[in-house]
């Protein structure tokens, strides 16, 4: 954020030159792209809407990586689905219930319309006995497709407190193929689908080929 001069907490939409976007998706090999690599889509849904419909224009399926802090309509949800979006929805057990449940809705919704949603669950090794190991098992159980994502920390960072620290090795990134000193993992924790790889090696592929 620093090097773009941008304030995190004060999202801007990014500026969509159609001619461009197209260029680069007949450039790209996979039949797919992710859309919130770098962004949260739910801050500006028409824009979201027009990029996924592109996207299918050009023989290209999008995956939108939500935390919906702002849940879409029922309208949005249905352009959605007749784009052929696949939507993931980020959520952990850190999560206030209230926020939980309105963001497990939308999931519901947007299946029951016919679209694929996948609760992308973002998991911590709790210390025994810790009341959220319930709520992250419970969301494991949601009802339908589940991504494991286990949670990166620093020791500076509050929720340090409330994880094994025995269970957290160094975070080894499969992208630079170096071993962080400031970032810590406890690594996949239920056999369920993980994004624990390398994209180019995985064999989800943000669950396009489930």
């Amino acid at each position: 954020m620093r090097r773009y001069h941008r304030i995190f907490d004060i999202p801007v939409s990014m500026k969509l030159v159609e001619g461009l976007l197209r260029k680069d998706l007949r450039n790209l090999q996979q039949p797919w792209v992710r859309i919130g690599v770098n962004g949260e889509p739910s801050e500006d849904w028409p824009l979201t809407v027009r990029v996924c419909e592109i996207c299918q224009e050009e023989g290209k399926r999008a995956v939108v990586i939500v935390r919906l802090w702002k849940l879409p309509t029922q309208e949005v949800l249905e352009k959605l689905k007749k784009a052929s979006a696949i939507l993931h929805v980020s959520l952990c057990a850190l999560d206030a219930e209230p926020f939980r449940q309105a963001r497990l809705e939308v999931l519901r919704k947007h299946r029951e319309l016919g679209g694929k949603a996948v609760l992308r669950l973002v998991t911590f090794a709790f210390l025994e006995g810790d009341t959220r190991w319930g709520i992250q098992e419970e969301l494991l159980r949601w009802g339908g497709l589940v991504l494991e994502q286990p949670a990166r920390l620093q020791r500076s960072n509050p929720t340090w407190g409330l994880v094994d620290q025995r269970r957290y090795e160094p975070y080894h990134s499969y992208v630079s193929k170096q071993t962080s000193k400031r970032w810590f993992t406890a690594g996949q924790l239920y056999d369920v689908s993980a994004c624990v790889t390398a994209c180019p090696d995985c064999p989800n592929q943000c669950m396009t080929r489930r």
